[in-house]
């Protein structure tokens, strides 16, 4: 039974869909043979049920054979050490030699104290694959010739999706693109021409859920060469404490997909699919998805084709983004620099500031800019109210610990109430955790249609009695409207951002304060008291700003050159970085007898970390952080 989903059955199914382990499915393709081989102690550990044709034995007499002798010592050692040595993505393709002087190309890899070996002789081509080499290399050099020679990124994509329909012989291939919010959109195709395009349409989160992603950076090509193929069952060796559910198929060419993703594939009338990942930087950029209409059996040969193509797209894509990488850290640079030479020679810098504001706003693409500081507000462009955007920058503290908070409006997330309906989004910079200072960008409101490939809305299945995903029965375009919101921002732009902000936190600010801080009388007292305090300590006056430390202090790494208590959880580990920024944040917002403590650990040495109020007559003066045993 299915229903269309309220927000928290959608929550409850997707949460069981990212639970679900992939990995542990226990099941190889209909046509594939899984074998596994404990090679310390020289037996088989697992097969698949089929494993007996492949070896010419019954699964009852291989269980008491050894692999060595059946398999040959010297090949079991080489596929072993080719195994360890192995680098790349997934399985490793080798010609391997079975019982009867069969070979077969197999794919190998470790999977704990097992290795693996998997085969699936049949295949569309007319010839095995491994003896063709000089043929289909000599195709993967003119696809990758063809790929560069073209000059600009969609050109580039168009030819990829070009070249892998042909040399894989499918009915379509779309490039795939992940988005910042975790969707995807189909930005190039090539479909044969009786099959619905897809090219332009967003697939939703829930369609490649989390762990299928992590699983793509492990093993980077997914296959299945017919949904409707019997899946078979792997056996663990009788008498084993394990099961077939317990052995990792992560890295496996030939584990049986999950079923709702079967259903999936049914629903879009695809039979066969071949799916290699776009990794580029270390991370999962997209996907170059290839769909059949009928049962295909890819050969070794033809999956290596297509492999190399999408690695070449990877290393493309790797060198495009340095190269923008580079432009736009140039481009940053350039405005810290006027920033400092603008702001830094006067103590009326925010006025200063508002001079570059067409240029700030121009860079950033956005409509207006407000800057908070020292109790004063400016604004260029398009703003809304000082009490509005107080409130953003407090938001932005609490919800970027300390780092730039973009927002924009969706249907799912309106943002603060505060939020006048001409806002479509914000880019929120704070200054410092002691002040509520912040710069924040804002963008006009407008209205985007999002097409999608079906409602991304699936419905819920409630026949396990608990709420699944369902996949969607139809991937005929539907359109969202979303009003009231702004452009996504991107991540040069969150770049752009954090520059400024530290630009102006470090430089401008922390210059400006730390020069009336040094001229006070109350400094000099404070600092006579811990001067010859054998404890590492540091003053800060009421903005944050480091003004003393004393000789420990000097000597501590968690606490020399530090300019602002703002910068301190910087200097611990991301455990403990948190529980820092908050102690911070209740000192700052505590009465005038605060007096906070946290142990903190590094090593063997566990210390404890002291923040006080210096207050004198009702009046805030600054604060005083210890590190004592």
């Amino acid at each position: 039974m299915t229903i269309l989903s309220s927000d928290t059955d959608w929550e409850v199914a997707l949460s069981h869909c990212a639970d679900e382990p992939l990995h542990l499915i226990g099941q190889v393709q209909g046509g594939a043979f899984l074998i596994a081989v404990d090679f310390v102690a020289n037996r088989f550990t697992y097969l698949s049920a089929n494993a007996g044709g492949l070896l010419g034995h019954s699964l009852s007499e291989l269980w008491s054979m050894s692999p060595v002798d059946l398999l040959g010592e010297d090949q079991v050692n080489l596929l072993l050490r080719r195994s360890k040595l192995w680098k790349g993505r997934g399985p490793r393709l080798l010609n391997v030699e079975f019982p009867g002087g069969a070979f077969y190309p197999g794919w190998v890899h470790l999977s704990g104290q097992n290795l693996i070996i998997e085969a699936a002789p049949k295949s569309n081509d007319s010839h095995f694959p491994l003896e063709d080499a000089d043929d289909w290399d000599e195709a993967v050099r003119e696809s990758l010739n063809k790929v560069e020679a073209c000059f600009t990124l969609d050109e580039k994509l168009e030819s990829v999706v070009k070249e892998t329909a042909e040399l894989g012989g499918f009915d379509r291939v779309m490039v795939y693109r992940f988005l910042p919010d975790g969707s995807g959109e189909v930005i190039a195709e090539k479909v044969r021409p009786d099959w619905e395009p897809f090219l332009g349409l967003r697939y939703p989160y829930s369609d490649i859920p989390k762990q299928a992603r992590d699983l793509f950076m492990k093993n980077d090509i997914r296959i299945i060469s017919d949904i409707a193929a019997e899946p078979v069952a792997l056996l663990a060796c009788p008498g084993s404490a394990d099961s077939a559910l317990t052995l990792d198929l992560s890295l496996a060419r030939f584990r049986q997909p999950a079923s709702v993703h079967l259903l999936y594939l049914k629903h879009m009338g695809v039979i066969a699919s071949f799916v290699s990942a776009i990794i580029v930087e270390g991370s999962l950029w997209g996907l170059i998805s290839c769909h059949h209409g009928a049962p295909l059996y890819l050969s070794a040969a033809r999956q290596a084709r297509l492999s190399a193509l999408t690695n070449h797209l990877s290393v493309v894509l790797g060198g495009m983004a340095r190269e923008s990488r580079l432009r736009h850290e140039l481009a940053g640079a350039r405005i810290a620099s006027k920033l400092i030479q603008c702001v830094a020679v006067t103590d009326n810098w925010a006025s200063v500031l508002l001079t570059m504001a067409d240029e700030l706003c121009g860079m950033m693409k956005s409509d207006g800019l407000a800057l908070i500081f020292d109790g004063s507000y400016h604004s260029h462009g398009l703003v809304p109210s000082n009490e509005t955007v107080e409130t953003l920058a407090y938001l932005a503290l609490e919800q970027g610990n300390g780092a730039p908070h973009p927002f924009r409006r969706t249907n799912r997330n309106q943002g603060p109430s505060e939020m006048p309906p001409e806002i479509g989004g914000y880019l929120a910079i704070p200054l410092s955790y002691f002040r509520n200072d912040a710069l924040v960008f804002f963008r006009r409101e407008q209205t985007a249609k999002i097409s999608w490939a079906g409602n991304p809305e699936k419905n819920i299945d409630w026949s396990q009695g608990a709420p699944r995903l369902h996949p969607r029965n139809s991937f005929a375009e539907w359109q969202e409207t979303v009003e009231g919101t702004c452009e996504e921002w991107s991540a040069e732009e969150i770049s752009w951002a954090v520059t400024i902000g530290s630009t102006l936190s470090d430089i401008v600010i922390t210059s400006h304060y730390f020069r009336q801080a040094m001229e006070s009388s109350t400094t000099a007292r404070h600092r006579l008291v811990h001067e010859n305090d054998g404890d590492p300590v540091v003053l800060a006056d009421e903005n944050g700003i480091i003004v003393y430390q004393n000789p420990a202090a000097l000597a501590e790494p968690i606490l020399v050159d530090l300019h602002s208590l703002d910068n301190l959880s910087e200097r611990f580990s991301d455990s403990q970085a948190t529980e820092v920024l908050d102690l911070l944040r209740r000192l700052a917002q505590s009465g005038n007898d605060a007096r906070l403590a946290l142990e903190i650990s590094s090593g063997q040495d566990t210390r404890t970390l002291v923040a006080n109020r210096l207050v004198e007559e009702n009046q805030l003066l600054g604060y005083s952080v210890k590190l004592s045993r």
